[in-house]
């Protein structure tokens, strides 16, 4: 595929998977992999942010989960501010269980720009 431009990253804006199942994101992975490789785009360069679609309804709607959603929702302010600063600061925070699958995947594009980027590095040092 010949390009007239040079793309410096990819914006995916939400919406990669319909039900936020594995099986979604492992296809959407590869459409990704692929538009990066025609595109001639490091895939650490893929910027990606979850949409509605690339929910777990089935985690979303357990009732642990709506509870900490409906605790937030009553916050306003600093309070608003401090329960989601708190949320976000713990990694395994089950607020976010629900795009657990959506978030291992962008994880594994981190992974695969940390090693290419060291193999490079190897390379030039050569």
């Amino acid at each position: 595929m010949t390009h007239l431009h040079r793309y410096d990253c990819i914006l995916v804006t939400g919406d990669i998977a319909f039900a936020g199942r594995q099986d979604e994101f492992e296809t959407a992975r590869k459409w990704i992999e692929s538009l990066c490789e025609d595109l001639k785009v490091d895939i650490g360069s893929v910027l990606v942010t979850p949409g509605n679609h690339d929910v777990d309804r089935n985690v979303a709607g357990r009732d642990e989960i709506l509870d900490i959603r409906s605790k937030i929702r009553a916050k306003q302010g600093e309070e608003l501010q401090e329960i989601l600063t708190r949320h976000i600061a713990e990694p395994n925070d089950r607020l976010f269980e629900s795009i657990e699958v959506f978030s291992l995947m962008i994880r594994e594009f981190e992974r695969r720009e940390q090693f290419e980027s060291r193999q490079n590095s190897s390379r030039r040092s050569e």
